[in-house]
C-alpha cells in the first residue's frame, strides 16, 4: 500500500503561508481516494467502467484474430492489441479489452467489461466475470472463476473460485476458493493501520499481497488479507488476516488401521 499521507489541509495552508500558489483541478468524471485494499478494487472498476462507456467501435491490433467459432455478443465493442487471439469455442458476453498478445482460447468465458493484459491467457474453460481487471503475463486456467482485479504474473488454474484483489507473483492452486457471502450477511471488519473500519465497497474480496502462493483446496473466508511473502498451505481454512512472510498449515489428525480386501467379504 501507499505510504502513510500528510494532511493535504495542513499541507495547503503551509504553502499559502510561504506565498505558494496552489492550483486546483475540477473532477469531471470519477474519483478514488486510494489508501486502502479494496480502494484498489474500486479504482480498476471504475477506470475499466469510465473506458467501455467510451468505446464507440472495434480496434483490432495488427496480427490479432478472432477465430469464426468464437461466440461474441453483437453488441460487443473489441479492442484488440497487437497480435492478441480469440478461439474457437470461446463466449464473449460484451465489450472487452485484450492487450497485446493475450489469448482468450479453448471455451474461456469473459463477462462484459472484463480487461484482459498484455500477454496473459485466460484458457480451458475458465470463466472471467463482468469488469474484473487481469494485469499482464497471467493465466486463468482450467474451469477456473475469477471476479475482481489482478497484478501482474498471477497463476489461477484448475477448478479455483476467486474472488480478489491478488498482488503480483501469486500462484494460486488447485481448487482454492474464496468465499464471499457472511452468514450475517454483513461486512468483514478491517484493521488498517491500526484502525478499524468497514469497507464502504468490495468488502467481500480476499485480499492476497504480492509473492503469495496457496497450496490446493485452500478457503478464505470473505475479507481476509494475507500478507507479501506468505505462503496458504494445502487444505487451509482462512478465517482471519495472515500476515506478511507467514506460512499457515494445518493441523490433521488421522487415524490409521489394518485394511484389506477380507473387510469387503472377498
Amino acid at each position: 500500500m501507499p505510504p502513510v499521507e500528510g494532511d493535504l489541509a495542513y499541507t495547503f495552508d503551509l504553502m499559502h503561508a510561504d506565498g505558494i500558489e496552489v492550483h486546483t483541478v475540477s473532477v469531471t468524471g470519477f474519483f478514488v481516494d486510494v489508501d486502502k485494499p479494496w480502494h484498489i478494487v474500486e479504482a480498476n472498476y471504475e477506470a475499466a467502467r469510465d473506458a467501455f462507456a467510451r468505446m464507440d467501435k472495434t480496434v483490432i491490433g495488427e496480427g490479432a484474430t478472432i477465430d469464426d467459432g468464437a461466440d461474441i455478443a453483437g453488441d460487443a465493442k473489441l479492442h484488440l492489441g497487437p497480435g492478441a487471439h480469440i478461439g474457437k469455442g470461446c463466449h464473449i458476453e460484451g465489450s472487452v479489452v485484450l492487450g497485446a498478445g493475450a489469448r482468450v482460447v479453448n471455451g474461456a468465458i469473459l463477462g462484459r467489461g472484463v480487461t484482459v493484459g498484455a500477454h496473459t491467457r485466460c484458457e480451458d474453460y475458465c470463466k472471467v466475470d463482468s469488469g474484473s481487471v487481469l494485469g499482464a503475463h497471467g493465466v486463468v486456467g482450467h474451469c477456473a472463476e475469477f471476479s475482481g482485479v489482478t497484478f501482474d504474473s498471477v497463476y489461477i488454474c484448475h477448478y479455483s473460485c476467486i474472488t480478489a484483489l491478488i498482488g503480483t507473483r501469486v500462484d494460486i492452486g488447485a481448487a482454492t476458493v474464496c468465499g464471499t457471502w457472511r452468514f450475517d450477511d454483513g461486512t468483514k471488519p478491517q484493521v488498517v493501520a491500526g484502525h478499524k473500519e468497514i469497507p464502504e465497497c468490495y468488502g467481500e474480496c480476499t485480499f492476497i499481497g504480492d509473492d503469495c502462493r496457496t497450496g490446493v483446496n485452500a478457503m478464505f473466508m470473505p475479507g481476509v488479507k494475507v500478507g507479501y511473502y506468505s505462503c496458504i498451505g494445502a487444505g487451509a481454512i482462512v478465517y482471519e488476516d495472515v500476515p506478511e512472510r507467514t506460512l499457515l498449515l494445518p493441523k490433521q489428525e488421522q487415524i490409521q488401521k489394518p485394511w484389506g480386501p477380507e473387510r469387503y467379504g472377498w
